[in-house]
């Protein structure tokens, strides 16, 4: 079965996003990765019973959901490079990738997708 991974930064985000893309497509075995959150957080265990019920897998970075970025409109509460080497690690193993970028939605080329 072809594996699927969809990146999103909230528990919230793939509930708006992403439901309507892995309901279309049922066929593909779904993981959502959080950048924030993790296991054992209340918001991170919310979010993986709710996915758990559609049969999707979870998987979080454990980034801490800090205000300080959005007060200084630029990325401080962590180091870019380190996320960036955690993501690459997490989605290796999955043929399709997609991720939100601003207003739309981007994924890996992959004749499964339109």
């Amino acid at each position: 079965m072809t594996k699927a991974i969809m990146m999103v930064a909230h528990p919230d985000d793939c509930v708006i996003f992403g439901w309507p893309i892995i309901k279309k497509y049922k066929n593909l075995d779904w993981t959502i990765l959080y950048m924030t959150y993790d296991r054992g957080t209340p918001r991170g265990d919310e979010i993986a019973k709710f996915w758990q019920d559609e049969n999707v897998s979870v998987d979080f970075c454990g980034i801490e959901d800090n205000e300080k970025d959005l007060i200084q409109k630029q990325i401080v509460s962590f180091d870019k490079d380190k996320v960036k080497q955690i993501i690459q690690n997490k989605v290796k193993q999955f043929d399709i990738v997609i991720t939100r970028a601003r207003r739309r939605v981007r994924a890996s080329s992959s004749p499964i997708l339109p």
